[in-house]
């Protein structure tokens, strides 16, 4: 019996076809969808247009953000319609030029003497909210702040005479 069943069996021989499979749709896709689709010169031309597209974007973004500062800087009024007359009537004498060194003394001293005229408003204004001036006195008070106001526009544009004769008429005010 046990010779019959080795005979039964005979062992495999290797064949000299060579074996192919049969490809599925499903693995075409597949092979196709792994294959690069564009070459690697335009890979790096969409990588650098993708930057310089970012670059360019930050920059925009970027001026627009200090435009804003600019336009919130002009929005704001730092002063009164009579502040802006007065500065605009003299914004042709504003910024004298200072060519030798007696004119820079000039213009030095009469910046000092400006400052010290608002200091002295300073120390009268802070006096006055201590005894509470808006009960008594408001109305003179904020005209008082608005001749100082005018100054300081005056002092900005660098007219330090004018913005003096402002801080003194404050002062009388006050």
């Amino acid at each position: 019996m046990s010779t019959d069943n080795k005979d039964q069996f005979n062992a495999i021989e290797v064949a000299d076809v060579p074996l192919t499979q049969a490809q599925s749709i499903a693995s075409t896709q597949a092979a196709n969808f792994l294959k690069p689709r564009a070459p690697r010169k335009q890979i790096w031309l969409y990588g650098i247009s993708t930057i310089f597209l970012l670059v360019t974007a930050l920059v925009v973004i970027t001026i627009q953000s200090s435009n804003k500062g600019d336009a919130l800087k002009q929005d704001t009024p730092l002063i009164s319609d009579n502040s802006e007359s007065i500065a605009s009537s003299q914004k042709l004498q504003a910024l004298p030029t200072i060519d030798t060194p007696f004119e820079q003394q000039r213009l030095a001293a009469a910046r000092r003497a400006a400052q010290d005229v608002l200091a002295r408003i300073i120390e009268q204004q802070e006096f006055l909210e201590i005894k509470q001036v808006k009960k008594w006195a408001q109305d003179d008070f904020n005209a008082a702040l608005l001749e100082v106001q005018q100054g300081d526009e005056l002092f900005r544009l660098q007219l330090y005479a004018a913005a003096q004769q402002k801080y003194l008429t404050s002062e009388a005010q006050l």
